[in-house]
């Protein structure tokens, strides 16, 4: 059962609608042939801006950066601990400057 999933998902219906479209001989773009060709590979081509690749690199180098000063001791991680504004004990007379009308 596991293959009807795949078979009527919108992806896979698309996918067969294109590959129709370009036996009709219609032109097709190039992520309808990138589609066209993980239908039938079941790869998947992504297609990611160059900005987008060099601020990916560079997030994974900084972590990389940090994880290295952490471990040396050059570097730590700080964490705050607090309570719940529900949970918050009241003290008397606390809030007198926001109840003044």
């Amino acid at each position: 059962m596991a293959g009807v999933g795949r078979a009527l998902s919108g992806r896979t219906l698309q996918q067969l609608s294109i590959f129709q479209k370009s036996l009709q001989g219609e032109s097709i773009t190039l992520e309808e042939r990138y589609d066209m060709v993980s239908f039938f590979t079941g790869v998947r081509a992504i297609t990611r801006g160059l900005e987008a690749e060099k601020a990916k690199v560079e997030k994974e180098e900084s972590r990389e950066y940090q994880d290295i000063l952490e471990r040396k001791g050059e570097l730590g991680r700080f964490e705050r601990t607090f309570i719940p504004k529900e949970k918050k004990p009241t003290q008397p007379g606390a809030s007198k400057f926001l109840n003044n009308k």
